[in-house]
């Protein structure tokens, strides 16, 4: 028997189909030779076939094993992103919590906080600071990182630099001028041995 009609013979009786469509098959194969297979070449192919078996199974788990781990990514992100859009750090602040339903209404206050509440004013708002520069009455909008005034833009920190840099050359001269013209009188101690 050929080796396509012995293996459609185990497919046929491991369907369990009638034996009718068995012996079609095996009509349809009659013109080809028949090989006679030997105990080891029946075992090759039997253990072939066992592997393909294992590998499909294998890659099986694997898909769904890759399957899974990117659905739990999928959880974790949309985890992370609803925890971020619910407050994230300023979650732990404790809070006062208010609630009117239509049976009745509550304010839910952390352990801390005593009731019934004190009352209290609201501090006033600081006033505007204002340009520290010369003849300029506008409000600060930053301060200048090398004297440390405050200015209003762009026109008023050039002047501050300038004016800044004016007072520094004006007392470097002074000091050269000092150490130019030399030691001052010297008084003379003379100490008793």
């Amino acid at each position: 028997m050929h080796i396509w009609a012995l293996s459609l013979e185990k497919f046929f009786k491991s369907e369990k189909k009638s034996n009718s469509l068995l012996i079609l098959a095996l009509y349809k194969l009659e013109g080809y030779k028949t090989v006679e297979l030997t105990e080891e070449q029946k075992q090759r192919r039997q253990e072939k076939a066992q592997k393909r078996r294992q590998q499909a199974n294998e890659k099986m788990e694997n898909d769904k094993n890759q399957t899974v781990h990117k659905l739990l990514k999928k959880q974790d992100s949309k985890n992370k992103r609803a925890f971020k859009a619910r407050g994230g750090k300023r979650s732990n602040i404790p809070r006062i919590l208010y609630r009117n339903t239509q049976d009745r209404i509550s304010i839910h206050l952390p352990g801390e906080v005593s009731f019934p509440l004190v009352a209290q004013t609201a501090t006033l708002y600081p006033e505007a600071q204002l340009c520290g520069v010369d003849g300029c009455y506008n409000k600060k909008t930053s301060v200048c990182s090398k004297t440390g005034v405050a200015v209003c833009g762009l026109q008023c920190y050039k002047k501050n630099l300038a004016l800044h840099a004016s007072k520094m050359a004006t007392c470097a001269e002074a000091a050269n001028a000092e150490l130019m013209s030399g030691p001052g009188p010297v008084n003379s101690v003379e100490l008793a041995v």
